[in-house]
């Protein structure tokens, strides 16, 4: 993408965002001075939703991969939920907000299942299970003899034409082969 369409994308959220932040304020700042409290609430609520269906697609990776964690720093997830968790005790010493509590529940509820699928899927798949095992380290070296067999054909294949074409044709294959080897032990 060029900047001009980087720039048509972003410039028109930053200006919604910024209206949309002065105008809740301005529009909510005096009902909330009268003892109306129940439109902060609604924004508390939609913070909540928000954040529990933005930690619900890490959930459909792990249902596909059986429990394996792909694509997730757990460095990111382990930092995030310790400052869900402070700060939940901090809601909890300070003033006693439900609202900030279920927040924080629930980042760190979601936040704790990930860690608890990956190990679990460690548990199943990777340290306890020697067939897995077996199958990963199997496919591994079939892998590489696969990609070695398939070099050293190659490599047989070119040598024979190579030979084929500046032998007589009254040789058989296997006399080309044998002299293919003496020449190379010659030149060795």
């Amino acid at each position: 993408m060029n900047w001009k369409k980087i720039a048509m994308m972003i410039i028109p959220f930053i200006l919604f965002a910024i209206g949309a932040q002065v105008g809740f304020i301005l529009w909510l700042r005096p009902l909330y001075d009268r003892g109306i409290k129940w439109p902060t609430l609604i924004f508390g609520i939609l913070a909540s939703v928000s954040l529990a269906l933005g930690l619900l697609p890490p959930y459909f990776e792990l249902a596909k991969r059986r429990g394996r964690v792909v694509g997730i720093n757990f460095w990111f997830i382990g930092i995030d939920c310790l400052g869900a968790f402070l700060s939940m005790l901090s809601v909890v010493v300070g003033n006693m907000d439900i609202l900030g509590i279920v927040l924080y529940c629930i980042c760190c509820a979601l936040e704790i299942g990930i860690f608890l699928s990956h190990f679990i899927w460690c548990l199943r798949f990777k340290w306890l299970n020697k067939d897995y095992q077996d199958e990963l380290e199997g496919d591994i070296k079939e892998e590489d003899i696969g990609l070695d067999n398939e070099k050293t054909a190659n490599k047989k294949d070119a040598d024979y034409t190579a030979t084929s074409n500046n032998n007589s044709d009254d040789k058989t294959e296997d006399e080309v082969i044998e002299s293919d080897i003496t020449d190379k032990k010659s030149q060795n």
